[in-house]
């Protein structure tokens, strides 16, 4: 019964709706122009997100370079659709500010399956 008592604790509930109250629209980039503009782009409205601000900065000889602007949570199964993919360089857009994707983080259950998504915005 001990080793059941572990295995319950082992399993991480998905993220409540209530805490993922934010809907973002992503951008993502299938391909380039080859000229600097967007080139072909899939949108993808997402329900179920969280987004939260935070400061994040790197100092260099030239001054303070500011580096994420916001951090987004992406449960595994709350957010709607559940079927994205966070890549370097798409673009969220949340209350009308467009955000560039900088890091995406996956954190996983003790099973090995995905939990969560903590997307870095700058």
């Amino acid at each position: 019964t001990f080793i059941q008592g572990v295995r319950r604790m082992a399993l991480i509930s998905p993220i409540p709706r209530l805490l993922l109250p934010h809907k973002v629209r992503l951008i993502e980039k299938l391909s380039s122009d080859g000229w600097g503009g967007k080139g072909q782009v899939l949108e993808t409205d997402i329900n179920f997100v969280r987004i939260e601000p935070c400061h994040s900065r790197r100092f260099a000889l030239s001054g303070d370079i500011p580096e994420m602007k916001a951090r987004l949570f992406f449960d595994a199964f709350s957010s709607v659709p559940n079927d994205v993919s966070f890549e370097t360089g798409d673009e969220v857009i949340f209350n009308g500010e467009t955000f560039v994707v900088s890091e995406v983080g996956t954190f996983y259950t003790p099973q090995g399956d995905i939990h969560h998504l903590e997307v870095g915005l700058r």
